[in-house]
Formats: C-alpha cells, sequence, structure tokens
C-alpha cells in the first residue's frame, strides 16, 4: 500500500501527475529504464555516457516542471523570456562542461595509441644479435696483409726473414674479442637497441616493458609485452619475466629461454619443482660479460624459472601450459642449491 507521503512525491513525476493507471504504468516502465542504463554506465566505469544520462535526466526534469523545481529557480521561472533563454543557456553550458570533463577523465582511465608492433620483430632482433659476430672474424684476415711486405724487406737482407713467423701469433690474438650480448646480461644500450621498449603514452614504467605483441595476454589492461619487470642493475639487464603465449610446451619454453643467452650457452641443470621448473644454464661469454666487481658472474651463471601463472595471482606446473618464465643472476651449483619457487 502506497502511504500518502509516497503518493504525494510520485504525484509530482510527469505520467503520475494525472492519476490515470496506464499513464503511471508506462511511465514506471520508462523510468526503470533509464535507472537501469544509469546503473549500467556508473559499474561498467564509463563516466562520459553517464554524465550523459545524468543530463538528460535533468533536462527532462526542469523541461516539464516535476515537482515545481523549475518554477524556484531564478532565471527559469522568470515572466521575461530574455531571462529564460539565459537560463537555459547557462544550464546547456554546464552541461556541455561536465560532458568535457568526464570525457577527459575517461581519456586517462583508458590508454590510447599503443602500436602493435611490426611482424617479423622478434627475426629482425635475433639477426641483429647475429651480425656484431660476424665482424670480428673479418678483422684477422685483415690483419695478415701486412705479411707480404715484411717479407719483401726481409730478402734484401736474409736474416731478418724470420721475424715474420711470429705474424701468425700476432694475427691470432683478435680471435678473443667477446661477442655482442644481446639478451640476458647486455648493457643498458645493447639491450634497448635490440628490443623496442613501451612508448611513453602507455603509462607504464620507463624501462620496465619492452617488444609488445598484440598475441600475448593484456597487460594492465592494454597490448601485452613479452619483457616485462625488466630490471636494470649496474648498468646491465641482470632479471625479467618473460610472457609465453598459452599452451607453450615445456620443450618449446626451454629453447625460447635458451635463446635468450649467448650460442656458446650449456645447460647445468633442469629440474621439475612443486609449482616451477627450474633450469640453470653457464656460458663463458656471459662470464666475461659479468666479471665486474659490481656484478660478480665470471662463471656466468643464471637461474631460469618457467611455470603456469594462474588468474588469481598463484603459480603451478602444467607441462603443456607454460606461460611465464623469470630469468634472473643466480648461481646454483646444483639443483638442491637452487630456491624454492
Amino acid at each position: 500500500m502506497v502511504s500518502d507521503g509516497s503518493r504525494s512525491w510520485l504525484s509530482g513525476l510527469p505520467g503520475f501527475r494525472s492519476g490515470k493507471l496506464w499513464k503511471k504504468a508506462v511511465a514506471s516502465a520508462a523510468y526503470a529504464f533509464v535507472a537501469l542504463l544509469l546503473l549500467a554506465t556508473v559499474t561498467s566505469s564509463q563516466p562520459t555516457a553517464a554524465a550523459f544520462f545524468v543530463g538528460v535526466l535533468v533536462l527532462f526534469l526542469l523541461a516539464t516542471n516535476s515537482w515545481g523545481v523549475r518554477d524556484r529557480l531564478p532565471l527559469l521561472s522568470s515572466s521575461r523570456k530574455v531571462a529564460v533563454a539565459s537560463g537555459w543557456a547557462i544550464f546547456a553550458l554546464l552541461l556541455m562542461t561536465v560532458l568535457v570533463v568526464s570525457a577527459a577523465v575517461s581519456g586517462q582511465l583508458i590508454p590510447t595509441g599503443t602500436a602493435a608492433p611490426p611482424p617479423n620483430l622478434f627475426h629482425r632482433s635475433v639477426a641483429d644479435v647475429t651480425s656484431p659476430t660476424a665482424t670480428p672474424r673479418a678483422s684477422p684476415i685483415a690483419t695478415a696483409s701486412p705479411t707480404p711486405l715484411n717479407t719483401a724487406t726481409a730478402t734484401v737482407t736474409p736474416t731478418p726473414t724470420p721475424t715474420p713467423s711470429p705474424s701468425p701469433t700476432a694475427s691470432s690474438s683478435p680471435t678473443p674479442t667477446a661477442a655482442t650480448v644481446t639478451g640476458f646480461g647486455a648493457t643498458d644500450a645493447d639491450w634497448n637497441g635490440h628490443h623496442t621498449a613501451a612508448s611513453s603514452d602507455s603509462g607504464l614504467a620507463p624501462g620496465c616493458c619492452y617488444n609488445p605483441d598484440p598475441t600475448l595476454p593484456l597487460l594492465n589492461g592494454q597490448v601485452g609485452y613479452k619483457y616485462v619487470v625488466v630490471e636494470h642493475q649496474n648498468g646491465r639487464v641482470l632479471r625479467y619475466q618473460v610472457d609465453l603465449h598459452p599452451h607453450t610446451t615445456i620443450d618449446e619454453a626451454k629453447a625460447i629461454a635458451l635463446a635468450e643467452f649467448p650460442p656458446d650457452t650449456s645447460v647445468l641443470w633442469f629440474t621439475v619443482k612443486d609449482t616451477c621448473a627450474d633450469m640453470e644454464i653457464q656460458s663463458r661469454t656471459l662470464g666475461k660479460a659479468l666479471s665486474a666487481p659490481a656484478i660478480g658472474d665470471p662463471q656466468g651463471q643464471a637461474l631460469v624459472e618457467l611455470y603456469t601463472a594462474q588468474p588469481s595471482g598463484s603459480a603451478v606446473y602444467d607441462a603443456q601450459n607454460i606461460n611465464e618464465g623469470i630469468v634472473m643472476i643466480d648461481s646454483n651449483p646444483t639443483a638442491a642449491s637452487a630456491p624454492a619457487c
């Protein structure tokens, strides 16, 4: 049963003022529909749409003079047409201002401008990794060219002729030049030169995420990245997370992880634990790059942890669905000495 207070309150709304039952039914359905739309826009974090519906609702209440609200406003209740027109103009200006502000807020909530990477991004980076190693091999061949000059001078005086013999040993000295490390353990400059950083307008921390990939799961509501939580320490990249496509097998994940290291990398051990699989690797090239006292890894060892991340944030081990891996600097002679997952 509707009380007198509720009846007097409803009588101020269009559809209830005439007292006719069919008008009340139509008005009730219309008001319920508008309320559901307004609730949907608010709960879906769409401030522009919510502001629009509120503005239309207020405009409707003013136009129909619900509860006599228009008679209580200074300009709209005036008998002068100029004053009434000014009141409506002020209301329209306020409505536009609210819409502009809400649109600006929604633009900050929804990141834009994230461009998809070129499809051959990974293959291009592999080519760049291999190209520096080819150039040092050409330098010993070039150093061999001066030897005929020495032999020419040696023909004038027979005694200096034995001196060209050390030249092959001198030409062999440049061979130990270390290959450029572009993956794990790379300098910040080499890493940035072989990876595509997240754009400055992505809203992500600078230097945290690299190689955007729209085929990977979303990161904070925007395009996914192959490399996330990248840590730069002492001028080098010494820890990061690799996001993999769903249903990557453990063998495929191990191959992807090994591609992060120089070609001379070997696996010291591999073991499966309760919620992850651990793999310890070693590389002489990596050891030379990380032998500085500030880093202290002359043996060139690193730990790779592979697992299956769950939507809840926990991790399990599924050999047929490895979707994340962590690469970090860590020396563990045996699997028993490795940290827990």
